[in-house]
């Protein structure tokens, strides 16, 4: 936890002291880096919380369908969104692969 709260730390300051000396094309980057560090930090804090609920004796798995297809697809998209400069290349079968499991545990 402390890492991505360092890094925000480290920018919010960056740019509080620095505004005017920064140029606006790389102020709009440094906001754009900002933001997507607080995204991870509440994904972070999200998968925290599910594994805290995840490990209680009341929890039940709920097994349905999953297309692995698009599980795998919306993780690289994900993924994508989440780190500008990285490009994944997906090779899927043409066919569905549908398996059973829980959907929020593969997704985590």
């Amino acid at each position: 936890l402390r890492t991505p709260i360092a890094s925000l730390k480290i920018s919010i300051e960056t740019l509080q002291t620095n505004f005017e000396k920064i140029d606006p094309e790389k102020r709009v980057d440094m906001l754009a880096g900002t933001m997507r560090e607080i995204d991870y930090f509440s994904s972070l804090v999200e998968d925290l919380l599910f594994l805290g609920l995840v490990t209680e004796p009341r929890y039940r798995t709920t097994i349905t369908e999953v297309n692995l297809n698009d599980l795998l697809q919306d993780e690289v998209d994900a993924s994508e969104e989440r780190h500008a400069h990285a490009s994944y290349d997906l090779i899927l079968p043409p066919k569905e692969c549908v398996i059973y499991g829980d959907q929020k545990l593969l997704h985590r």
